[in-house]
């Protein structure tokens, strides 16, 4: 049995509200009545209208703190794979943001007042926002709440505790477990080290962010879960204060699991025929990257759909773009169409030993590879048109009596040109006028090959981003163990119950039944847009074709 006491106010009187919990067996799923019993005051109007005892008689089953489930007002919010690992690696993000609304000097008190708080977590729930007050209208229920989580506790108590013997084998694997962790954790920040200008191979690499995301899932994982443990079952932290990080933790093991079931079926397929896989994207490959390419090219120098191109310079484009793509074709291309039946191979094998998203990944940056001279052309068609388009308006603006002055930030200001000026001006403006169409038609041209790539590479980042990401442990909670999922609580009328045997008529009183409330679909995925923001950015991207701005996927693999 276990009691408790709350104050509530309510119509403007405090009124004691009184709960009570019994259970007939020690970890009986039964059913546990709950009574409340309010006394309002005496010099209260409300006493003259209450008959003596009004007593509210709830039955609710106790959530199973040993199975993690607990009863809420408020949902849960739950942590994404990459926030797990992001407040285990850096306990201080997640409370930046949410201590963001306060002035520097409050957030540094209180990030300080957390991480003492933090040495005695059964403390750390104290400091967290939006609890309400005990003296505040409404607490009563709050308190309700926070007994009928602990009335499992006395029977969870009785319980046999799991005993785990470690001997020699369990030190063995516990200190290969923190070395394997530590290799991977240096690897990881080897990843990160900036190459070139400050890029790393990470930044340009799709399985290199991948690896290194598996990396540090594996540095963090165990310690993770070792320290849950310890403050579940030594530390007394309240369920509610480690559901979400448990289910975060596992969502991220069960969706491993999954990536290497499907990378082996999938990849087991690819090396079983590697060579007709090869075979056909080496032909996909050749016929729309370079053939298709040239044939467009002598396209456009022969005035396409009836549009007059200056001839002298679109001659002279074709000739530097098909001979970037001859190089290419030469030096790049032909080793890749003899080496792909082993690179198709080392990908399925990659896919078999690592997961599914490896083999995407590896396919992404097989593709980036196999279309990098069509990159490198809608690169060079893009600057050609900015610094067109910059000399238009610097001309233009001359012929405003305007000049942007550089040491004022690049503001416009007046400026007085002479005569000389004015007539070079002008002469320079109309042959610009005049080759811009053709400087802007190659530039749509390899703007859209440039999309399509984008296109295909934002695709595969979203699947890895599902893969990555997708609250799947969360959904089969809620469809096996909605307990564990609590958005708030309800309650439902019952049927009061018969007379006793010896003819006795029961207490009148209001009977309910209170149940938990799961998670809706909505927010279970709530924050998971995130993920399709690749798809979302496409239209913003089309318009890259007619403005110049760049056509560049973005990079959701690793995002929380």
């Amino acid at each position: 049995m276990s009691k408790g006491k709350a104050r509530e106010t309510h119509d403007g009187e405090d009124a004691a509200v009184w709960v009570e919990s019994t259970s007939h067996a020690a970890g009986s799923s039964a059913a546990v009545v709950l009574q409340t019993v309010r006394l309002p005051a005496v010099s209260s109007p409300a006493a003259n209208q209450v008959p003596g005892v009004s007593v509210v008689v709830i039955t609710y089953t106790p959530p199973q703190s040993a199975a993690l489930q607990f009863l809420s007002l408020e949902p849960l919010v739950l942590l994404k794979p990459a926030q797990t690992l992001e407040s285990h690696e850096n306990p201080d993000a997640q409370l930046h943001v949410r201590y963001r609304h306060l002035s520097p000097e409050a957030r540094a008190q209180q990030l300080r007042l957390e991480r003492l708080t933090a040495l005695d977590p059964t403390r750390a729930a104290d400091l967290r926002p939006g609890q309400a007050k005990h003296t505040a209208a409404g607490s009563g229920l709050r308190m309700a709440v926070i007994l009928m989580n602990a009335a499992d506790e006395p029977f969870a108590r009785g319980r046999p505790p799991d005993e785990q013997m470690y001997g020699a084998a369990g030190k063995g694997l516990a200190l290969l477990v923190r070395a394997s962790a530590s290799a991977c954790r240096a690897l990881s920040s080897s990843l990160r080290q900036p190459l070139v200008r400050g890029h790393s191979i990470k930044d340009v690499s799709a399985s290199v962010r991948q690896l290194d995301l598996r990396l540090r899932q594996i540095a963090v994982w165990p310690a993770l879960g070792r320290r849950l443990r310890v403050q579940r079952r030594h530390e007394r932290v309240p369920v509610c204060e480690l559901s979400a990080r448990y289910i975060g933790l596992w969502n991220g093991v069960w969706l491993v699991a999954n990536d290497l079931i499907l990378g082996g079926a999938v990849g087991s397929f690819v090396c079983e025929h590697h060579e007709q896989i090869a075979q056909a994207c080496a032909g996909w490959l050749r016929d729309n990257t370079i053939v298709q390419a040239d044939e467009v090219l002598v396209w456009l120098g022969q005035w396409p759909g009836g549009l007059k191109l200056n001839a002298e310079l679109s001659l002279f484009f074709g000739d530097m773009y098909r001979g970037t793509i001859d190089v290419y074709a030469l030096f790049v291309f032909a080793p890749l169409e003899q080496a792909l039946p082993r690179l198709v191979y080392a990908i399925g094998l990659a896919g078999s030993l690592a997961g599914l998203t490896m083999l995407l990944s590896l396919a992404a940056d097989l593709l980036a590879v196999a279309t990098l001279h069509l990159s490198i052309l809608h690169r060079i068609a893009r600057a050609i048109l900015g610094a067109f388009t910059s000399m238009l308006f610097a001309l233009f603006r001359l012929f405003r009596g305007k000049k942007r002055n550089w040491l004022r930030g690049g503001r416009i200001d007046n400026a007085t040109y002479d005569a000389d000026q004015l007539l070079l001006g002008t002469i320079l403006f109309t042959i610009l006028i005049f080759l811009f169409p053709t400087v802007m038609t190659y530039h749509v041209v390899f703007a859209l090959a440039r999309l399509g790539i984008v296109s295909t590479r934002v695709l595969l980042d979203t699947a890895l981003a599902l893969l990555n990401h997708l609250p799947l442990f969360a959904l089969m909670l809620r469809l096996k163990d909605p307990a564990r999922l609590p958005s708030s609580v309800r309650l439902a009328w019952a049927a009061p119950p018969d007379g006793d045997a010896d003819g006795h008529e029961p207490l009148r009183a209001a009977h309910f039944e209170l149940h938990s409330v799961p998670l809706g679909l909505g927010d279970i995925f709530a924050g998971y847009s995130d993920h399709l923001v690749g798809l979302t950015a496409l239209p913003r991207l089309c318009l890259g074709v007619l403005t110049g701005a760049p056509i560049d996927p973005i990079d959701t693999i690793a995002q929380g």
